[in-house]
């Protein structure tokens, strides 16, 4: 194992966009780690967590991105589902 691999922000949202299979309305990673990609926060919004507990939620995400996860030190995450537009 690479301990100083360093994760990017778009590793991070293509392995959400590909473990969800499209079923997304937004994700965002941003690195809050000056660049050393040890601290992030991503922002998901789909479908799939439609009827799941919070802690549910996060925990799909942190299986989508458990080997990334081994070299991140702080993760945020914010999981919605989309809101339907109003009339």
């Amino acid at each position: 194992m690479d301990n100083d691999r360093v994760i990017t922000a778009d590793e991070l949202e293509s392995k959400i966009k590909q473990g969800l299979d499209g079923d997304l309305e937004f994700v965002q990673a941003v690195d809050e780690s000056d660049g050393c990609g040890a601290k992030f926060i991503i922002t998901i919004v789909s479908n799939v967590f439609k009827g799941k507990p919070l802690l549910a939620q996060h925990r799909l995400v942190n299986k989508l991105i458990a080997e990334e996860l081994k070299f991140i030190h702080a993760l945020t995450l914010k999981t919605s589902v989309p809101v339907a537009p109003t009339a």
